[in-house]
């Protein structure tokens, strides 16, 4: 009895020193879900006008990161099995298709500005801006815009 409650410790304190290992490392290190939900529905080439006619088909939601620069938003998946939506048991898939997402770097940035911050019935002050750029030569921006919300509306 003395022993189990011994090992018992023991492996609470290796899942606590998990957890707190797990908890140091920056959150860009950690694993990302990939696959969320699939389902299985079968598809046919029906004419040779190129028509399908899917009685099923794979729907995948994968989670991706965000970010301004796109290289820390790029995944690479491998779709091994799917679970069949009726049934709900996991079927294999006989050639797994690799999924590769990568996202591009950011096109425009939109700078909010925030004049100031209300605790008691919150309202949203920000300067908006379109087409502006702080690098950018005259003749690619054109116009820089700016509007004010006072969040009035």
């Amino acid at each position: 009895m003395g022993w189990s409650y011994v090992k018992r410790g023991g492996r609470r304190l290796q899942f606590l020193l998990l957890l707190v290992l797990l908890m140091r490392f920056p959150p860009h290190l950690t694993a990302v879900e990939i696959l969320s939900k699939s389902k299985l529905e079968r598809c046919a080439k029906t004419s040779e006008s190129g028509d399908i006619s899917c009685e099923k088909k794979v729907v995948i939601n994968m989670v991706v990161p965000s970010g301004s620069t796109g290289g820390e938003a790029s995944i690479v998946a491998e779709l091994v099995e799917v679970e069949e939506n009726d049934t709900q048991k996991m079927q294999a898939i006989r050639v797994p298709p690799i999924i590769t997402i990568n996202k591009s770097a950011a096109y425009a940035l939109y700078e909010l500005s925030y004049l100031r911050d209300v605790a008691f019935k919150p309202e949203e002050f920000y300067i908006k801006t379109r087409k502006c750029e702080p690098d950018a030569s005259s003749r690619i921006v054109k116009i820089c815009e700016r509007s004010i919300h006072l969040g009035l509306d």
